[in-house]
């Protein structure tokens, strides 16, 4: 526990340098070294029971997300694609946390299919016996290069810090940006 502390304090301390993120997810990362995959399924899967009339995962949909995802849904022609693209969470987190029932009905409801959706996040290496080595398989996906994997035309929805690193790259052709935090409603413009 300590060591996964540790990790993770050193990881966000060096994440704030283009040059040294790479680094900074690899040590995130790592802290799952000797994890059992069960355990990450366990833990996308858990919920709290501690008041009776609420059930509360420990992972959760961000309700300001949804609430642009239903906004913007239905002024295209044809649903569109989705991407989830996320440095920080593992390619099978996501993947997990899209095929649990309460997601996929959130989802279901504003008219997107969770078995769509694309997934770009970094891939944790697992040693054949059910455990994760900590390390990454194939290109390390970064706050820096996340516009690289969207596609032209897409909406990002991100944070300040996403924002920030939007601009400061001049944005990516084609891409529009919509902070989550700021988000006003249907009023909107994007």
């Amino acid at each position: 526990m300590l060591k996964s502390l540790v990790r993770g304090g050193a990881a966000m301390i060096l994440s704030r340098w283009p040059a040294w993120e790479p680094r900074a997810v690899r040590t995130a990362f790592g802290a799952f070294r000797g994890v059992e995959e069960k355990s990450l399924a366990a833990l996308v899967h858990h919920s709290s029971t501690r008041r009776r009339s609420a059930k509360r995962n420990a992972l959760s949909l961000n309700p300001a997300v949804l609430a642009i995802l239903d906004h913007l849904v239905p002024s295209f022609r044809r649903t569109p694609e989705i991407h989830v693209v996320s440095r920080g969470s593992s390619r099978d987190a996501v993947g997990q946390f899209l095929r649990r029932p309460d997601v996929r009905r959130r989802f279901h409801a504003i008219g997107i299919s969770t078995a769509s959706v694309a997934i770009h996040a970094n891939d944790m290496e697992t040693d054949g016996a059910g455990c994760y080595t900590g390390g990454i398989r194939g290109n390390i996906l970064l706050k820096f290069n996340r516009m690289d994997v969207m596609p032209e035309g897409a909406v990002f929805i991100g944070d300040d810090e996403d924002e920030i690193i939007f601009r400061r790259r001049g944005g990516k052709s084609g891409i529009r940006f919509v902070n989550w935090r700021r988000w006003k409603g249907e009023q909107q413009k994007y």
